[in-house]
């Protein structure tokens, strides 16, 4: 494991206030960082010569390796940690989850209508506004996730009506 790399982790641990599990194969390092609220735990994938690699709920988000970048993670988790982002993703009546997860400041997540969560749902690339339509009408839900758990919530269409569940 290089120094960067031990670097970023221990700057994260500080972060996250969690020990991560780290595991490497093949020079590939995997740092899992356990929530302790009980949602999902936070990943860093350093593979030599490429990116890194941060998976805050589901979708991985590349880093270059730049000094910039660095910064840029620790500015990201720290957000996300702090509760000032989190990820939205969406789940369908039958109970399967999306395979991915969209960022998004928490303020804008807050205290949407029907049609600012389509607008929403556009600007940050989760689903197009008929399959939104369609997840809602369905009984689905979209789902905003926290570092800490507790204060995730969901949006369900009930009626004509959105609501924050």
């Amino acid at each position: 494991m290089n120094a960067t790399t031990l670097m970023l982790i221990s700057l994260i641990n500080g972060i996250v206030k969690t020990e991560a599990i780290t595991e490497e194969k093949n020079r590939t390092v995997t740092a899992v960082f356990p929530n302790p609220s009980g949602g999902s735990p936070l990943q860093l994938i350093d593979v030599p010569g490429e990116d890194f690699k941060v998976i805050l709920h589901k979708t991985p988000r590349y880093y270059p390796r730049e000094p910039l970048s660095l910064q840029r993670i620790q500015k990201d988790i720290a957000s996300y940690a702090a509760g000032n982002t989190a990820v939205l993703d969406f789940t369908y009546i039958d109970g399967t989850e999306s395979k991915i997860d969209r960022i998004t400041k928490t303020a804008e997540a807050e205290n949407l209508t029907m049609s600012t969560l389509i607008d929403l749902s556009i600007r940050i690339r989760l689903m197009t506004s008929d399959e939104l339509e369609d997840l809602l009408a369905g009984g689905g839900t979209v789902n905003v996730r926290f570092w800490n758990h507790a204060k995730d919530f969901r949006y369900r269409r009930v009626g004509d009506d959105l609501v924050k569940c």
